[in-house]
Order: structure tokens, then C-alpha cells, then sequence
């Protein structure tokens, strides 16, 4: 089962598509969700340093460029 997966992944891949486009949105909009989720938690929480919420400020301006680079 797995041998066939990865059979499967890299003949869509070889073709020089690439994923299809929602596949990219889709991983583009988890992984912000998840780095603001905890970008925010760092830097709403009292319990971190500050050298921790420079990280955390960094990380979340680094999404918001990212959704505006446009």
C-alpha cells in the first residue's frame, strides 16, 4: 500500500505540476493558524521572557508579510 502512495506521489510530482493549487492553500493556511496560534499565546502570556516575544512578534510579522506580499 505504501510502495503504491509513493509510486502515485512521484508520478503527479515528475510531471513538473507540482501539488494542485488547493493542496497549497490549504498547507499555507494550517501552518499560519498554527504559527499565529502560538506566536499570540507567547506574546499574550505573561509567563515568557522577552527575548521569546521578539521570536514571537517576528513570527507573526513574518505571516502577516506573507498574506500581504501581494
Amino acid at each position: 500500500m505504501f510502495r503504491s502512495f509513493t509510486r502515485n506521489l512521484s508520478r503527479l510530482f515528475s510531471r513538473g505540476k507540482g501539488p494542485p493549487p488547493e493542496v497549497k492553500v490549504w498547507v499555507s493556511i494550517i501552518i499560519t493558524f498554527i504559527i499565529l496560534g502560538v506566536g499570540l499565546y507567547v506574546i499574550l502570556a505573561p509567563d515568557f521572557d522577552q527575548s521569546v516575544k521578539k521570536w514571537a512578534f517576528g513570527a507573526v510579522g513574518a505571516i502577516i508579510g506573507y498574506w500581504l506580499k501581494d
